[in-house]
């Protein structure tokens, strides 16, 4: 496709002519990537003017049905997959990390050993080798049980578009998991951290008293959200809604620090309410923003801008001034990816209902919630007996 004709859209799949505006959208057409170019997919159909029908036929089921290619007896791994991959990235509307990490392991082990072979024919022999292909190139457990997942993923997904009749992976165990102990701050240290940050938030060097505020409002944000990273650092200040002391998840980080629609998965995506101090330290930042540089703030603006790019920070920046303050204080050592896990704990502690944590994280299915956050902290352990002995 010539790059000099067609543009990017900030929809996946869609772009649009530069000359004369007219757009088209990426499809499966006999078992290989085209595009549609017409409403109705014919040669001298109507053309697509507007993105809003561009979006109807890239997520319309019965759209989809004229264009994408079946998937029959004749149909290899390889070319599975790819109908699998677009129906995550157009219909799912998975985050550009998932699809990435998806792709990665459905090409290093499915297509690089089973590409070419029938679909049909894939049995339990064949993923009896792929496991202990998993296991040999896999040094944790962790990546062993998540790789053998995402391809578990890929058979259910075959089954339950009755394609295959039952998955090949069906009798055949998940690795054994070691289980993991996520490093957490108790609100004593979060609030030892503030207190750091706090120190410079009144630095002669501008940067530094910015860097400062910015990362004490990110990690009180995450720290109350018990959101992803991510989903932070994506946030714009029009997904503030200050009436109803609530913030919007619906983005997420993609690669180069830009902003996507795409979170984790659709069930991600939700208003969560926040202490009315958050509210006003966000109001509070952009004011003092506005004040000390030279920019205009509008609701698009990401919170956590730099202002040179007008993009969010990176990843790199972001976890080294984390990692700066952390060593101002005598806490544990801890990735700022598990803030997220440590605002669960402060919910188990205030004893929050595991189903109520679920709704919070925004996890589809409570035995995630449960694998993940199914331990018990000390102190509740000991409000347990406290709780108990009342009664003796």
């Amino acid at each position: 496709m010539d790059k000099k004709v067609y543009r990017n859209t900030k929809y996946p799949g869609i772009k649009q002519n530069i000359k004369n505006g007219n757009y088209i959208v990426d499809m499966f057409i006999d078992g290989k990537r085209s595009s549609v170019s017409t409403i109705d997919g014919k040669r001298n159909g109507e053309k697509i003017l507007d993105i809003k029908t561009a979006r109807k036929i890239q997520t319309d089921p019965t759209i989809q049905k004229r264009f994408s290619y079946s998937i029959n007896n004749k149909t290899t791994v390889k070319e599975a997959f790819e109908k699998y991959m677009y129906d995550c990235k157009y219909n799912m509307n998975l985050a550009e990390r998932t699809l990435l990490c998806k792709r990665y392991i459905g090409q290093s082990y499915l297509i690089k050993k089973y590409g070419n072979k029938k679909i049909f024919l894939i049995n339990k022999e064949d993923m009896l080798q792929l496991k202990i292909e998993i296991d040999k190139r896999n040094n944790t457990s962790s990546s062993k049980v998540s790789t053998l997942r995402e391809i578990r993923t890929f058979f259910n997904w075959l089954v339950k578009r009755k394609i295959i009749d039952e998955s090949p992976l069906l009798e055949i165990n998940q690795f054994p998991r070691s289980k993991v102990i996520h490093q957490i701050w108790t609100p004593l240290e979060v609030d030892k951290f503030r207190k750091a940050c706090e120190e410079d938030f009144d630095a002669s060097d501008l940067l530094t008293s910015y860097k400062a505020r910015l990362i004490h409002l990110l990690v009180n944000l995450d720290y109350a959200l018990s959101a992803r990273i991510g989903e932070v650092r994506a946030l714009q200040y029009k997904k503030v809604l200050v009436d109803r002391k609530a913030i919007m998840i619906t983005s997420n980080m993609a690669k180069h620090c830009i902003i996507s629609e795409r979170t984790k998965t659709d069930n991600s995506k939700d208003i969560l309410t926040v202490p009315q101090q958050i509210i006003d330290e966000i109001l509070e930042f952009r004011k003092w923003c506005e004040e000390h540089f030279e920019v205009e703030i509008t609701q698009e603006t990401p919170i956590f801008c730099n202002f040179q790019t007008m993009n969010p920070y990176s990843d790199d920046l972001i976890n080294r001034v984390f990692s700066k303050y952390q060593e101002k204080t005598d806490n544990p050592k801890m990735v700022i990816y598990n803030l997220r896990h440590s605002g669960v704990a402060l919910m188990q502690e205030l004893g929050v209902p595991l189903d109520a944590i679920q709704n919070r994280v925004r996890h589809k299915n409570i035995k995630t919630t449960i694998d993940t956050y199914g331990m018990v902290s000390e102190k509740t352990k000991q409000k347990i007996v406290e709780d108990i002995s009342k009664f003796f």
